[in-house]
């Protein structure tokens, strides 16, 4: 493979890669909302998908750091945990490193649910908007 194939392959997988991370990163920001938007204000998936749509926008780039955020916070905490095993391994059987391993999933959930309720919580005061009356009624001015 020549040099100039090279760049071009490489060109054509990062508008590629570009293409398909762009819209992904999009998507979780506009969706980041949908569990307390869908337990809290309707079962209707098609309301669901465009109340989290409404109450996200504007504020997509700070949904994504905090997406970020959490996700690093989570990392660091799941590599303090594999170290926090490794060292227990030696004294204790391996139920306790289960044990170790299961509290610090069951942390990381908790994270994830308390950020994504109080997102929930805060796009409600900043956008206004609360009652099922106005979800449906957002719902119909995007449709038409």
């Amino acid at each position: 493979m020549t040099l100039l194939q090279m760049l071009g392959v490489t060109i054509v997988g990062f508008v590629i890669g570009v293409g398909l991370v762009i819209p992904a990163i999009w998507t979780v920001s506009a969706l980041a909302v949908v569990g307390p938007v869908s337990a809290l204000e309707t079962p209707d998936l098609d309301l669901v998908l465009r109340r989290s749509s409404l109450l996200t926008r504007g504020n997509r780039l700070r949904i994504l750091a905090l997406v970020l955020l959490v996700v690093f916070l989570t990392l660091v905490f799941g590599v303090l945990l594999i170290v926090a095993q490794e060292a227990l391994r030696p004294f204790a059987g391996d139920g306790v490193v289960v044990l170790v391993a299961s509290m610090g999933s069951s942390l990381a959930a908790l994270l994830a649910a308390t950020t994504t309720a109080a997102l929930y919580f805060e796009l409600q005061r900043i956008v206004g908007h609360s009652s099922p009356d106005v979800l449906v009624a957002a719902a119909e001015a995007m449709a038409s």
